[in-house]
Order: structure tokens, then C-alpha cells, then sequence
């Protein structure tokens, strides 16, 4: 149990616990729309968006301290938890049929990392797992497969879920999507080999995993410490609040003011899912051997920021299916970025970082449909010319203007060596002063590269005192010494 005592060398070990993860969301998407709807009427919006605002608080502290754990302890432990946590609100669901119940159960998961969506401690550990046995020039790649896969699982769940909820009752299918959780669980324990084993635990990181609040702070000094990284965080913030500051109101928003009957609700999730399955499947894996990660972070910029304020103002249905074939474009960011994230990071670093990252996703699930849950209710109260119903989405569109323009920033501003990188600097400085004793392989990955990593090292435009505090020593001696030189401006 735990980890099977075998290395996995390809990310497919993790492909079921990813379908495990997404497919009982998007099996009862349509039904927990409509039961919420049934159960507290015209206040859905607003007791959704506080029981995600409580939901963020509490995954806000967990993320950061789930993945700092699991630095230490490898990922398959605190995986299982997690993925254990997230199956208790929908069995108290489809035991009571209550919808508080499900509030309440919903709010204490979220002790053990269950946030909403790319918000959870599972995908903290599934990006940390697949960071783990991935080389840098595929990690994009298979970030965008892990994307695929959940839209694979939109696009089969909601039309299922809603022809199995018409068949057998909502409460069948709640019981069904827990079962999946079980499977997941299951999976996790008895199959799914330990990707990560520390060979330090005396390392700053292992000791701030030990105690949780300095954890937490080591995580965020990490990432503002470093104006490369502090610039994603701004994006992934901007991002994630304007998308999920819209996504709680979207469903009930195309129901009442565009009049989708809720069967063809389940249809626009399925297009949606679809759409993902190529862009991150097909299209994202092309487009990465192609060009750079961070003009695939700007291009799907430019589509959130298009498609979300196009929802605001479409009157048609058929824009509604246009518009989420552009969410798909969109929605190829996020990989780049998270790829571009776990290149700048230590192995025995990724659990902490990619938590707190998903503590600032945790923030904005909980904080941004409060703010704009009142939007699409209230609406009305708003003043001229903000009293429409698309409101919500113009002012999300506000904020990912501004991340179109930091990503663009992100295209001029140069990065830090990778970890790959430094990698290399080390053996070819060591080839040079002949202490070096490693395979001939190494020497040719050295010496056939793209000019010499000492010379980029040295180069001004590096800011490499940026680096994490687990490679400074590697910047003390590849510089010569010269280790305080004036950093770069993150604006």
C-alpha cells in the first residue's frame, strides 16, 4: 500500500487519478446547478459564492502546507487524503439530499486541500507528481494532456449525468460520482507508484515543511523574492480570479437570461470539453515544440480577455457555442504557465511552490464569486451603464486586460536559468577544471548545447540573484563570487 516500491518513469501512472478528479464534477455540474437552484432559489448565487469564500479561506492555509508535506513525505500520501476528503461531500449528499448538508461538508473538506477546480491540493500534487518524471521540454506537454483529460470528462459528463439523473434521480447520481471517488482512493493506494522520495531531509524546504506557518511563509518569500515568478503569480491571480469570479453564475446565467433549457446547458459543457480535448491534446503539444511557453501564457491571454467579455454582451444562443471554443484556446495558459512555474523550481521544492500557487487560485475561488455573485443578481441596482445582466463578465474582462498586458511583459522580461540548466553549468564547469567523472552522455549533452551555459550565467540580463535560495550556491560559484549584483525591475 503506498507507493508499490516501484519508480514510474512516464506521467501516465497518473492519467486515472486525473479522470478520477474531474469526471464526478462534470457528471453532476448540471444536477448540483439545479438542486442548488430548487433549494434556496433566488439566493443560489449569493450562499454559493460564500461557501466558496469560506471554502478559499480555509484551502488558502492548506494548499501551501499539503504540498509542503508533501516535499517531505513524497506525493502519494497526502494525495490520498485529499482525494479521500473531496469524496465526503458528495456522499453526505446522496445519503441526505440536503443541500446545507452538502455546504457544510463542502467547507470541512477544504481542511484537507478540496478547493474548487485547479484550486485543490489534488492538482497541487498531480502537477508536482507529473514535475517529478517529466523532463523539462515535455512538461508543457503533458500538462496540457492533464488538461485534455478534463475535457474529456466535460464532454462526456454533463449529457450523461443529465440522462442519468433523468433515468434514476439525482440521488442516484450522486452516489454514482461518489463511487468514482472510491475508485480514485483506491487507485491511489493499492497502485500508484511514489514519485518523489527527499534525499535531503535537512534542506530549508524539509525543515519548513515540519512546522506549517513558516512553511507557508518560506513558500511566498520564495515566490515575490523573484520578479520572474512574481510576475506569473500576478497573472495566475488576475486569471483565476476573473475566471472564477464568472464560472459559479455562468450555468444559472445562460438558463435565465438567455433561456437555455437545462438539458442543453449539459450540451454547451460537452462543446466546451470537446473544444479542450483538441486544444490541449493535439494543439497545445504542436505548439509547444514551436514556440515559447510564455507567448502560449500571452496568446491565451488575449483569448480570456476576447471571450469573456463577449459573454457579456452575447444575446444569441449560438454565440454562447462560439465563445467556448475560444474558452479552449484560452485555456491553454494555464499549462504553459504552470510548466514554466516547475522549470524554475527545485524537485524537492515543487510541492511547496505549486500549493502556494494554488493558495492564490484558492483566494480568488472564494473571494471573486462573492464580488461578482452580486453582479449577476443585482444587476439592476447597478448604475447607468453597468445595469445589464452580462456586467459580471465586463468587469472580469477588466482584470484579464490587465494580465494581457503582464503576459506581454513576460515575452521581454528574461527568465532564470532552469533547473536543467544549472545542471549542466555545474558538469561543464567541472569538465573544465577535469574534476568531473561522469558518463560520456553527460559530457555530450555539455559540449553539443546552444553555445556555453557558463557565458549565460554570466550574462547581465540573467538577474540570476533571482534564483531560489536552493541554488545559491550554484550562483556563488558559476559567477565567480559575485553574488549581490542589483536585481531586476518586475515592472
Amino acid at each position: 500500500m503506498f507507493g508499490n516500491g516501484i519508480k514510474p518513469t512516464t506521467y501516465r501512472w497518473v492519467i486515472p487519478v486525473v479522470f478520477f478528479d474531474f469526471f464526478p464534477s462534470a457528471l453532476t455540474m448540471p444536477a448540483l446547478v439545479a438542486f442548488n437552484n430548487t433549494a434556496f432559489g433566488e439566493d443560489a448565487f449569493v450562499i454559493s459564492a460564500w461557501r466558496d469564500c469560506l471554502q478559499a479561506v480555509i484551502a488558502f492555509c492548506t494548499c501551501t502546507i499539503i504540498g509542503a508535506l508533501s516535499d517531505k513525505y513524497g506525493r502519494v500520501k497526502p494525495l490520498f487524503f485529499t482525494c479521500l476528503a473531496s469524496a465526503v461531500p458528495l456522499f453526505a449528499l446522496a445519503v441526505s439530499m440536503n443541500a446545507w448538508a452538502y455546504v457544510v461538508t463542502t467547507i470541512a473538506a477544504a481542511l484537507f486541500g478540496v478547493g474548487s477546480g485547479p484550486a485543490s491540493a489534488s492538482i497541487t500534487l498531480i502537477s508536482a507528481y507529473i514535475a517529478d518524471i517529466t523532463s523539462e521540454a515535455e512538461r508543457a506537454s503533458c500538462y496540457g494532456k492533464m488538461m485534455a483529460i478534463f475535457g474529456f470528462s466535460f464532454a462526456i459528463g454533463p449529457v450523461l449525468g443529465s440522462v442519468l439523473g433523468d433515468l434514476w434521480g439525482y440521488q442516484s447520481l450522486f452516489f454514482i460520482a461518489t463511487l468514482f471517488r472510491v475508485l480514485q482512493v483506491s487507485y491511489i493506494a493499492l497502485v500508484l507508484p511514489e514519485s518523489y522520495t527527499p534525499v535531503d531531509p535537512s534542506t530549508i524546504i524539509q525543515a519548513a515543511a515540519s512546522e506549517p506557518k513558516k512553511g507557508m511563509k518560506h513558500a511566498l518569500k520564495y515566490i515575490f523574492m523573484n520578479s520572474y515568478i512574481s510576475l506569473l503569480a500576478c497573472i495566475t491571480f488576475l486569471t483565476a480570479f476573473s475566471d472564477n469570479g464568472v464560472r459559479e453564475g455562468l450555468l444559472t446565467y445562460l438558463i435565465r437570461q438567455l433561456h437555455f433549457p437545462e438539458p442543453e446547458v449539459g450540451v454547451v459543457i460537452s462543446v466546451l470539453g470537446f473544444s479542450l480535448l483538441i486544444s490541449q491534446g493535439l494543439v497545445l503539444p504542436w505548439l509547444s515544440k514551436r514556440i515559447s511557453e510564455p507567448m502560449i501564457v500571452f496568446i491565451g491571454a488575449i483569448f480570456n480577455f476576447v471571450h469573456i467579455f463577449l459573454f457579456g454582451v452575447a444575446t444569441e444562443k449560438w454565440q454562447i457555442y462560439v465563445l467556448v471554443v475560444l474558452a479552449s484556446i484560452a485555456l491553454m495558459g494555464p499549462p504553459a504557465a504552470n510548466s514554466l512555474i516547475s522549470k524554475l523550481v527545485d524537485p524537492a521544492e515543487q510541492g511547496i511552490v505549486q500549493g502556494c500557487f494554488s493558495s492564490l487560485k484558492a483566494v480568488t475561488s472564494g473571494f471573486a464569486p462573492l464580488g461578482l455573485g452580486y453582479m449577476f443578481r443585482d444587476y439592476d441596482l447597478m448604475p447607468y451603464p453597468f445595469n445589464f445582466p452580462g456586467v459580471a463578465f465586463v468587469m472580469a474582462s477588466s482584470l484579464l486586460l490587465l494580465a494581457m498586458f503582464l503576459s506581454l511583459r513576460l515575452l521581454f522580461l528574461t527568465s532564470p536559468l532552469t533547473t536543467e540548466e544549472l545542471g549542466r553549468a555545474e558538469i561543464e564547469m567541472k569538465m573544465e577544471t577535469g574534476s568531473y567523472m561522469g558518463s560520456m552522455h553527460d559530457r555530450e549533452t555539455v559540449t553539443t548545447g546552444s553555445g556555453s551555459i557558463q557565458d549565460q550565467v554570466r550574462s547581465d540580463d540573467l538577474n540570476f540573484e533571482n534564483r531560489y535560495p536552493a541554488k545559491r550556491h550554484m550562483q556563488t560559484k558559476l559567477l565567480g563570487g559575485n553574488a549581490d549584483r542589483s536585481s531586476d525591475t518586475f515592472l
